[in-house]
């Protein structure tokens, strides 16, 4: 029986985010707006650029403001972008950043103007995400973390993260999971698939997806596996979706592999599901994730999955390999084993499948959202000092 929460008013809560890019961090936080209960809280949206692929997906009845339409680095706007934060803020009861470092920087920088509440929401693994990032990240995220009154991450690898970079008390981390709309997803699935991909059938074809940035997503690394298999008589297409800075790079190590024909990249799409479905396996190379959200949209439409071990996100969303291939990361030969070993076996497919699409709806948004629910009316209880 779902408890009856007596209030007198919905909890008004502000989500903080640098832009509306097409990433997984952007989706998860517009899917979760969407699942929250407006009887108990009211969100808003602040975004320091208007901009983003994702800008046309915000719901038309969300309250929306963002700092600057201009795209760019931010730094010229940092005026208007605070101002405009400050002044969302004073009209909301809990402030989320709701992405790591400078979303949560500037969330934190509010709250301490208007007394409010504030929440970090991470998405990734920062043990090994600081290290891209500039030296100056720890040492304000050592000052920043601790002070804030909660912290949500989607895993417990990633949650642990926090705790040992930032040196930020473990009663303070709650472990979520990530959103994952399975009902849009399979619909949006149904969809046909693009006629490039139907004529490549019937040789199996091995998709993967997210934006081209080698350091984190190690398309390198699957390409490599992609020539060993070719180079060794298996025949197969791989397809890797999504846009990035590290496109040249890749395009020019199929070529010079040898395998340019049989590797796509055919850009950023806003509904790559037909795609997934229709393809054979769905692998993901990634040398960090804090979840894996395309893991868990390809299991809710039943496509098999490889993935990296990686830290934080393809184990737990795969239940430790219960419901899908884990491979070492950086290891070109032991993913072109796990590929060729499971498009040879339709079975272990098939059970893949299976588990992986029942063990999925642990993520429905309505249960994520129940979970943040609870934390806002927590903290919106707790006297403020």
């Amino acid at each position: 029986m779902r408890r009856t929460h007596v209030m007198e008013r919905s909890i008004r809560v502000l989500f903080m985010l640098p832009n509306l890019r097409g990433g997984g961090a952007e989706r998860v936080v517009l899917t979760t707006l969407g699942a929250l209960d407006s009887a108990r809280v009211r969100p808003s949206l602040y975004v320091w650029q208007g901009t983003g692929a994702f800008f046309g997906e915000v719901p038309q009845d969300l309250p929306f403001d963002f700092g600057t339409r201009r795209s760019g680095h931010y730094s010229y706007a940092l005026p208007s972008i605070l101002a405009g934060a400050v002044r969302c803020a004073r009209e909301t009861d809990i402030v989320v950043g709701a992405l790591e470092l400078g979303a949560t920087y500037l969330a934190y920088a509010t709250t301490r103007m208007t007394n409010r509440p504030v929440i970090g929401w991470v998405h990734t693994n920062l043990d090994h995400y600081l290290p891209m990032k500039r030296g100056a990240n720890r040492a304000v995220g050592r000052a920043i973390y601790p002070r804030l009154d909660a912290i949500v991450a989607p895993t417990s690898g990633s949650a642990r993260s926090v705790e040992s970079a930032f040196g930020v008390n473990p009663a303070k981390t709650r472990v979520f999971g990530n959103s994952v709309d399975l009902d849009a997803v399979r619909r949006a699935s149904s969809e046909v698939e693009p006629a490039w991909m139907r004529d490549l059938a019937p040789q199996p074809v091995v998709v993967s997806s997210g934006r081209l940035v080698n350091k984190e997503k190690g398309f390198d690394v699957l390409i490599r596996a992609h020539a060993r298999l070719i180079h060794s008589g298996e025949r197969q297409t791989l397809v890797i979706l999504g846009e990035g800075p590290d496109r040249c790079h890749l395009e020019s190590l199929a070529r010079s592999l040898g395998v340019g024909d049989s590797v796509l990249l055919p850009g950023f799409t806003s509904n790559p599901f037909p795609i997934i479905r229709a393809a054979t396996l769905f692998v993901s190379p990634s040398r960090l994730e804090g979840f894996g959200l395309a893991i868990a949209e390809s299991l809710a439409i039943g496509t098999p999955v490889i993935a990296t071990d990686c830290p934080s996100g393809p184990s737990e969303v795969l239940s430790n390999g219960q419901c899908g291939h884990l491979v070492p990361t950086n290891d070109p030969a032991g993913m072109a084993a796990a590929i060729a070993s499971l498009l040879r076996n339709e079975d272990k497919r098939a059970e893949f499948s299976d588990r992986g699409f029942r063990s999925v709806e642990r993520y429905a948004p309505d249960r994520i959202a129940e979970r943040w629910m609870d934390l806002f009316e927590t903290l919106h209880r707790t006297p403020r000092s």
